[in-house]
């Protein structure tokens, strides 16, 4: 199978991303700057500049503030670093003009916790839509006007119920994945580098409307997009389904692929 391709605009954004933290590491650092020299310049009875300098410093000071604890938190808000996934058991029917796809996890709260956030993007022509089962939790999407990329959702499900360190949870997310144009592509994608790590995946795939079958792989890729494993899937004749358990590695990326044979 072959590998998701890396977008050719993927370096300008991480030049992006490196000319901001020079940018801010820099605003950090200006208001110390500032306020010695207006010392100095005080000290000297150089008032006028000593008077602009150490405003310069009250200013950069405010800057760095904003920045430091309302921008980073913003980036840090949509992590989920008390959360601990003993196992992920993801189960994905694909249809000609729709996917479904039912997503269980079993959560284990390592600190206090209220909530799970998570994003998605869908490559088919139509809107998401998604559901909670069985459960009294609150499924939010969120929106903002700061957009992590292109295409991507951002959902938050809220716990009745704050879950303390130990606690133990199961939430199930149904998805319905419309398709009418068949822009689909043929996999399904996870990661967990948003939470504080998995202990067990598990992919179970089926085609309900054919009974033909299919080249199906669980490839593994770094974080640059090479592969570091692939491994072939074969169809259970019983459940007429592929299924594969797998434990989670820090940085990789799972991808269960498919193609007709």
């Amino acid at each position: 199978m072959s590998r998701r391709e890396t977008p050719k605009w993927t370096g300008w954004i991480e030049f992006g991303k490196n000319v901001i933290q020079l940018l801010l590491g820099f605003i950090q650092l200006f208001p110390f700057v500032s306020a010695a020299a207006g010392i100095i310049l005080a000290y000297f009875s150089i008032i006028q500049w000593a008077i602009i300098f150490l405003g310069m410093s009250l200013v950069f000071f405010g800057v760095a503030f904003f920045s430091k604890n309302l921008l980073q938190v913003r980036k840090i808000a949509f992590t989920n670093p008390s959360l601990w996934i003993e196992r992920d058991e993801v189960y994905i029917q694909v249809y000609s003009d729709r996917r479904i796809v039912e997503r269980r996890y079993q959560f284990k709260a390592l600190k206090r916790v209220e909530r799970y956030r998570f994003k998605f993007r869908w490559s088919g022509s139509d809107s998401v839509k998604m559901t909670l089962m069985g459960s009294d939790d609150a499924l939010i999407r969120i929106t903002s006007p700061t957009r992590v990329h292109w295409g991507w959702n951002r959902y938050e499900v809220r716990f009745q119920e704050v879950m303390r360190a130990g606690d133990k949870k199961t939430v199930i997310i149904h998805y319905e994945l419309p398709d009418k144009q068949s822009q689909s592509e043929p996999y399904h994608l996870v990661s967990y580098g948003h939470v504080a790590g998995c202990s067990k995946l598990v992919f179970r795939l089926s085609f309900p409307e054919s009974t033909g079958t299919r080249d199906v792989y669980l490839i593994q890729y770094d974080s640059d997009w090479a592969v570091q494993k692939g491994l072939p899937i074969g169809r259970d004749n019983d459940d007429n389904e592929y299924r594969i358990e797998v434990e989670p590695e820090t940085g990789i990326k799972y991808s269960l692929e498919w193609q007709k044979t």
